[in-house]
């Protein structure tokens, strides 16, 4: 399968953000190549946005009903290139999926892992073919991911401080490795204090 390094780690339960970041995921799996997330704030019924299709990710508990699909049809305006596509952690209402087939909604539902399954023919046909769309996948936020680099570049630095192999050429190495891991480190703590 192909997967970035972002999305090879996975977790038991998404935040809305990560749930916009899996689903933007799932997009590019599906052919939407350049759908990205935009996570936080108001959205105005749009939480992933690709140059042909729109989408709207909804973690509610109960059913999506049809005024949360006309809202994402109203997002769309005039553009009528663009694909939208609804993914919802509860399913759907009988009224919402009878509005979708209307109006040509692809309809998803993702479960707390981040897995996608196509709901009705239209979200069927976009993801045909796509692949790893069934298999849980986080997108682990930039800085954390940035965090997890500079824990791998100074483990080894560690162990080989405690060893104490008094290799010059090998201390040297190690010591650029551990430096740059732990700057890594502190820019992705920055990061993180600035959300």
């Amino acid at each position: 399968m192909d997967f970035t390094y972002q999305e090879a780690l996975v977790v038991t339960s998404l935040s809305h953000q990560q749930a916009e970041l899996a689903m933007a995921s799932a997009m590019r799996k599906m052919g939407f190549n350049d759908a990205r997330a935009h996570p936080g704030g108001p959205d105005g019924g749009i939480d992933v946005l690709s140059s042909r299709a729109i989408a709207q990710v909804k973690m509610h508990r109960s059913q999506v009903g049809r005024p949360d699909l006309q809202r994402l049809y109203g997002a769309r305006g005039r553009d009528l290139r663009r694909s939208m596509l609804f993914f919802s952690l509860s399913g759907y209402s009988s009224h919402a999926v009878k509005y979708a087939a209307d109006v040509e909604i692809a309809l998803f539902t993702f479960d707390s892992k981040g897995a996608v399954q196509p709901y009705n023919s239209a979200a069927r046909s976009i993801s045909k073919g796509a692949k790893g769309l069934g298999s849980p996948s986080l997108i682990v936020d930039e800085h954390l991911a940035w965090f997890l680099k500079g824990i791998v570049l100074i483990s080894p630095t560690s162990l080989f401080l405690l060893f104490d192999l008094s290799v010059p050429v090998l201390d040297t190495i190690f010591a650029l490795a551990g430096a740059l891991g732990v700057l890594f480190i502190v820019a992705a703590i920055g990061g993180l204090m600035k959300k």
